[in-house]
């Protein structure tokens, strides 16, 4: 990359065309609102704070619920053949043995 002869120039002019760039960018943008004066209708819903008792509550349905697909998908397995048992076996089995010199 070249240096310019006059870095002071090259800074003037860099700066000059900038800033009146970034000023009148910052002009577009909306103004900011400040926290608590939100428009009505915004989707801003009320958050519930929970307490000790409603974690506890919520934590013991999601057990609950979590055991009832366990004992339906254990319901599933009894029902299904066990796939792990060996084929049985069709006809006689050959004996390879192997001969000694």
């Amino acid at each position: 990359m070249r240096t310019p002869k006059d870095p002071g120039l090259f800074f003037m002019v860099f700066f000059s065309i900038t800033l009146p760039v970034i000023l009148f960018l910052w002009l577009l943008l909306p103004a900011h609102v400040k926290l608590g004066e939100e428009e009505e209708g915004s989707g801003a819903e009320e958050v519930k704070i929970l307490t000790r008792e409603d974690k506890i509550i919520e934590a013991e349905a999601e057990l609950d619920r979590a055991q009832e697909i366990l004992d339906r998908l254990e319901k599933k397995e009894e029902k299904k053949p066990s796939k792990t048992q060996p084929p049985a076996k069709k006809g006689p089995e050959k004996k390879v043995s192997a001969k000694t010199k």
